[in-house]
């Protein structure tokens, strides 16, 4: 989403209105896509199996499918939290400091 080599010379304010532009329109959308048709996408696997008494295959892939939308929820989840701390900012009740990313200087 976000270069670090360039998002790093940006200040706390910078970093906080860039990642509340960013993720309304570029991250929201797919991961509410991907959630939507990763559960119909797991549920159409459990409802298979659940029909399908004797299985050609040695194990069914139904637990694997159902990670696709917990996992999407949860990123979900995270852009929101994200979106919350940028507006608070914002809003000059918290400091926005990024802790993730560290510049590393390597000395010979």
């Amino acid at each position: 989403m976000r270069g670090y080599v360039i998002y790093g010379f940006f200040t706390p304010r910078a970093q906080a209105i860039l990642d509340l532009t960013l993720l309304h329109p570029v991250l929201h959308p797919g991961i509410v896509a991907l959630t939507y048709a990763g559960y119909f996408y797991a549920s159409e696997s459990w409802r298979s199996t659940s029909i399908r008494h004797h299985r050609r295959r040695p194990a069914g892939l139904y637990p694997f499918k159902t990670v696709i939308p917990l996992a999407g929820a949860f990123v979900l989840v995270q852009g929101i939290v994200e979106i919350i701390a940028g507006h608070l900012h914002q809003a000059g009740r918290v400091a926005f400091a990024r802790t993730d990313v560290q510049e590393v200087d390597v000395e010979n």
